[in-house]
C-alpha cells in the first residue's frame, strides 16, 4: 500500500510538470525546482527526482550549463500528451461495469481518431466528488470525461465546467425520467423518444393494455399520450411505481386488470419481482414482458426460457453507451479548442 501511495504521489508531480512544459512558451522556461515542488506536493525528493528523471528521459526537460534547475524544451513542447481525467460515478470506485466500458470504448476510440495530439487518459479515483476539481489541478489533467455521475455529483460536475474545464458527463440510461442533470456539456436518454418508441412497439406487436411498472414522469406520460392517438387508453390501474410493492401487488394487479403485456421500466429489483412472479405462477407465465435489450435482460431471457421476454430494439444499452461515448468524445474534442464554452445538454437516442 505504501509503494502504491509513493507512485500515486511520484505520478502527481509528473502530470504536474507535464501540464507546465506543455503551457510553456518558445523560450525554454525554468521550472519549480526540488524544494518547491516537495513543499507543493508533500512528497520527499527522492519522489520529484524520480518523476523529473522521467520527463528528462523523454526530452521534455533539460538541465542548462552553469544553471542551476530545470528547464523546458520548446522543441518539445507541443508534443507533450493532453492530459484526460476519467472518473466513473460518484468518483471513488475503480470498479467499471460493462455499460460504462462501453461508453469509455467509444469515448477513447474516437478521442484517439479525432486528433492528432498525442493523448494520455488518467483513471481517477476521489474519497469525494468535491475533491475531483482540485485534484484535476493537482496532477496537471487538463480536461474530464465524467461517466455516469450520480445526482449527488451534478453540482461538482457544474462547477467543474463554470470553472472553464473542458469536462463532458456521459449519463448512464436512468430508468427515472425526473432525475436531475447537468445543464450543460452532458448528453442523457431522449425519454420522450423513449416513451413513443415503446408505444410504437406495443402498436407493432398488437398490445392495447400494458401493465407498466415504474415511475411516472417523461416516458410514462409520452407512452400514454401516444397510445392515446390511437384511441388506447390503458385502464389507470395498469401503473405499479413502488418498487417495494411490485412483487406484493403484481399478482393481484394481473388477476384483476388482465394486461396484455407487462413493462418494468428497468432496474434489477423490477425484473427480479416480474420474472419471479411470472415463473411461480404458471397462469401468469405467458404474459409478453418487454424489456430493454442488455445484458441483464438476456441473463433473464436465458435463464427463464419459459417466459416469454421480448426485447423493445435490436439496440441494446452497450450500443447506446458506445455512441454516447463516441458523442461525448465530439464534445470534448470541441471544447478542449475552447474551453470557456458551454454546450447545452444533449438528449440523446439511437
Amino acid at each position: 500500500m505504501l509503494k502504491n501511495t509513493k507512485q500515486s504521489k511520484m505520478y502527481e508531480v509528473l502530470h504536474y510538470l507535464y501540464a507546465r512544459v506543455q503551457q510553456s512558451g518558445p523560450e525554454q522556461e525554468q521550472l519549480p525546482g526540488e524544494i518547491e515542488l516537495c513543499r507543493k506536493f508533500g512528497v520527499s525528493r527522492g519522489t520529484v527526482q524520480r518523476a523529473i528523471e522521467g520527463l528528462m528521459v523523454n526530452g521534455y526537460v533539460t538541465k542548462l550549463a552553469k544553471r542551476r534547475g530545470i528547464f523546458t524544451n520548446p522543441g518539445l513542447a507541443g508534443k507533450i500528451p493532453y492530459s484526460i481525467g476519467i472518473v466513473a460515478h460518484a468518483g471513488i470506485t475503480g470498479i467499471m461495469d460493462d455499460i460504462d466500458s462501453s461508453a469509455l470504448s467509444g469515448f477513447i476510440r474516437k478521442m484517439v481518431d479525432g486528433t492528432e495530439q498525442p493523448l494520455l487518459f488518467h483513471y481517477i479515483s476521489v474519497e469525494s466528488p468535491e475533491l475531483l476539481e482540485n485534484t484535476l489541478k493537482s496532477r496537471g489533467i487538463r480536461a474530464l470525461f465524467w461517466l455516469g455521475p450520480n445526482e449527488n455529483c451534478i453540482p461538482a460536475f457544474d462547477r467543474i465546467v463554470e470553472h472553464g474545464i473542458p469536462a463532458v458527463a456521459a449519463l448512464s440510461p436512468y430508468y427515472h425520467s425526473e432525475k436531475p442533470f447537468p445543464k450543460y456539456n452532458a448528453f442523457l436518454r431522449d425519454y420522450k423518444v423513449h416513451g413513443v418508441r415503446i408505444a410504437e412497439f406495443l402498436l407493432e406487436q398488437g398490445f392495447k393494455a400494458p401493465l407498466y411498472c415504474g415511475l411516472r414522469g417523461t416516458t410514462f406520460n409520452t407512452l400514454i399520450a401516444e397510445l392515446a392517438k390511437h384511441n388506447i387508453h390503458p385502464d389507470p390501474g395498469l401503473l405499479i411505481e413502488d418498487d417495494r410493492e411490485l412483487e406484493k401487488k403484481l399478482a393481484s394487479v394481473l388477476e384483476k386488470k388482465k394486461p396484455d403485456c407487462i413493462y418494468p421500466c428497468g432496474g434489477n429489483p423490477r425484473y427480479n419481482s416480474v420474472v419471479n412472479v411470472l415463473h411461480s405462477n404458471e397462469k401468469f407465465g405467458k404474459i409478453p414482458v418487454i424489456v430493454i435489450n442488455d445484458v441483464t435482460t438476456l441473463r433473464y431471457k436465458l435463464d427463464y426460457p419459459e417466459l416469454k421476454i421480448m426485447f423493445l430494439s435490436r439496440y441494446s444499452s452497450n450500443d447506446y453507451m458506445y455512441k454516447i461515448g463516441e458523442r461525448s468524445a465530439g464534445m470534448l474534442l470541441s471544447l478542449m479548442k475552447n474551453p470557456d464554452r458551454k454546450i447545452p445538454t444533449i438528449r440523446f437516442n439511437i
